[in-house]
């Protein structure tokens, strides 16, 4: 288990293989789009115009978290001052006194970084970070980093 110190910044990376699944995700999606759009409207209108929205829907997810992977737009970056986490569809800035816990929390086999925040003690979580789009950061370390700067925090207080 390595140690990260601060400032730690930290962009995006998946393995080859989520990729090609994902864009293969999206092929599927937009052909399956597109052929109840324009194929199955004419026959059934109101259900294939459904499934086309639908999965026009799965297609613009799809290419949203595909840009953001390949073009590096979600990150971590930890700084003495600031939290500062992008990820698809939040974008987390805190201070380090707003921060009264972080620890891992598992879910359906996927590890979620947890964040609760002073104000909301008493909930298990304000912010759920998924951990699936960096491959390269070690949970545990990062919770270590969490920790120490929130006691520093405590400390000068």
């Amino acid at each position: 288990m390595s140690s990260y110190k601060l400032p730690f910044f930290q962009k995006a990376g998946v393995k080859l293989h989520v990729i090609v699944l994902y864009v293969i995700m999206f092929i599927g999606s937009s052909l399956f789009a597109s052929s109840y759009f324009f194929v199955g409207i004419q026959q059934r209108p109101i259900v294939d115009t459904i499934f086309a929205i639908f999965f026009a829907a799965i297609a613009i997810y799809l290419i949203y978290v595909l840009s953001g992977l390949l073009l590096k737009r979600f990150y971590i970056e930890l700084t003495p001052t600031i939290v500062n986490i992008n990820v698809p569809f939040k974008n987390i800035l805190l201070t380090w006194d707003e921060i009264a816990s972080v620890k891992i929390h598992r879910k359906y086999a996927r590890v979620y970084l947890s964040i609760l925040l002073k104000e909301d003690e008493g909930r298990d979580f304000s912010y759920l970070v998924p951990l699936t789009y960096f491959m390269d950061i070690d949970p545990d370390s990062l919770v270590g980093v969490f920790k120490r700067n929130i006691k520093k925090q405590k400390k000068e207080k």
